[in-house]
């Protein structure tokens, strides 16, 4: 497998829509740790109305809480929500067609052109994408000008080059099938 195929699939195989909003938003929210909510006198999420407790290396893994329970705070907010919990308002705003605010003042966190400015800059695909078509239609478009130069084209070397066309044909169109996937789960297509 060459270099750009293994960066191709390993981009591929990490993307994910919810992935893809995590690292959106991850340079808007401030991670204040798993034990705020059990410091902070009163302090409850507001989503699940649950104070998180940290974790009690004396339980076992399954009767400790997740750990996507830590505190963050959207920057310019001052609201202070569990991770998952926030993270699940940001995916249900995202199906009803809004932006990603603040579940409390619906302050405007990241605005759709912003998310999607981001989304076209963060696309993991793209890069290995395109190296790799690139270095795929160099090597094709060399060997059938050999098997010319050569006199020598037999049925068996057309087969082989089909074969490899369709098989990448394949690969691309999936990859195009995921990014319409992408931009229907941003609702961006409608």
């Amino acid at each position: 497998m060459s270099t750009d195929s293994a960066a191709y699939n390993k981009a591929k195989s990490a993307f994910t829509p919810a992935k893809l909003l995590e690292s959106l938003m991850a340079a808007e929210l401030e991670d204040l740790g798993d034990d705020y909510f059990a410091k902070t006198v009163g302090a409850t999420c507001p989503i699940c109305q649950e104070v998180a407790v940290t974790a009690d290396p004396s339980l076992s893994p399954e009767n400790n809480p997740p750990a996507d329970f830590h505190a963050v705070r959207p920057k310019g907010c001052r609201h202070v929500y569990h991770y998952a919990c926030l993270f699940q308002w940001f995916d249900t705003q995202r199906s009803d067609k809004r932006e990603l605010t603040c579940p409390m003042d619906r302050g405007v966190i990241v605005s759709e052109v912003e998310l999607l400015r981001r989304c076209i800059h963060l696309y993991p695909i793209a890069d290995p994408l395109r190296a790799q078509f690139r270095a795929w239609l160099r090597h094709h478009l060399d060997r059938l000008g050999l098997l010319f130069l050569q006199g020598t084209p037999t049925e068996g070397n057309y087969q082989e080059e089909i074969n490899q066309l369709d098989s990448t044909s394949r690969a691309y169109s999936t990859t195009v099938d995921e990014i319409v996937e992408l931009l229907r789960w941003l609702r961006l297509d409608e």
